[in-house]
């Protein structure tokens, strides 16, 4: 079954993409989510434009028969031009991942759907899509903003992925899940939480998220909700586990 779960980058820690592979290989996984589009501030370091680094990712991958699921997320803010971004799709499409997360840091929808718009157009030639992820914090905050946005940018491929601790923050129902166009949920992700939500929930969503099982989150339900086919990805970034390294952290989640 583990064969068939991504691991994400942020489940382990800031790491870079060798150890991470060798880490989910050993811990039984099948797939990774990538960390290929920089971030400022990330002590990940990126893999647009670090060709040895591509090649050493690559090198791992076949090596431990691991596949890349998606290449990490974007935040799409005011000034961001996604023309920026066609080195990490080019060095995440040639690692083979199919995925490519946006997130929305801009008020002003018209803007953003455009340039989600023109992620899409960027990314088709590389046979990337883009997964519209939902958070409570941000301006596309549920499901249907996220279904809504992928929809205004005219492209079919463009679609969303489902947290588990997004759908909970955003309270978004479960039958709404269910009920989604078919095709327009790419993308899973598992983890958990307390039942409460604290008063940070960006700090909840980057340190604080529970190994799925351990929360009380209705990972049950939300699982029997998804669609046959989505790719599922275990994203549980845990402070908890901050002193284990990345192969015993891999571990405890696997």
């Amino acid at each position: 079954m583990l064969r068939k779960l991504s691991l994400a980058w942020l489940s382990v820690g800031e790491t870079d993409p060798v150890t991470l592979i060798r880490a989910a290989a050993d811990a039984g996984f099948g797939r990774v989510g990538l960390k290929v589009v920089p971030n400022a501030g990330s002590a990940v370091p990126p893999l647009a434009g670090n060709a040895p680094l591509i090649r050493d990712t690559r090198r791992a991958l076949a090596a431990e028969g691991i596949e890349a699921l998606e290449m990490g997320g974007v935040w799409f803010t005011p000034t961001l031009d996604p023309r920026q971004l066609v080195p990490s799709l080019e060095a995440g499409a040639e690692l083979g991942a199919r995925h490519v997360i946006a997130a929305a840091g801009d008020d002003c929808r018209e803007r953003l759907v455009a340039n989600i718009a023109t992620l899409c157009a960027l990314a088709a030639p590389f046979g990337v899509k883009v997964a519209i992820e939902f958070i409570a914090y941000s301006p596309i905050a549920t499901l249907q903003d996220a279904l809504d946005a992928a929809a205004a940018t005219g492209h079919p491929g463009c679609g969303v992925v489902a947290d588990a601790l997004r759908v909970a923050r955003s309270g978004t129902p479960l039958a709404a899940l269910a009920s989604a166009p078919p095709g327009s949920i790419h993308l899973a992700h598992l983890c958990d939480a307390r039942r409460e939500a604290p008063a940070d929930l960006r700090a909840e969503s980057r340190t604080q998220r529970l190994l799925p099982g351990e929360g009380e989150l209705e990972l049950s339900g939300f699982i029997e909700a998804l669609p046959p086919g989505v790719a599922f990805e275990v994203e549980a970034p845990c402070a908890a586990l901050a002193p284990l390294g990345p192969i015993e952290r891999a571990r405890r989640v696997a």
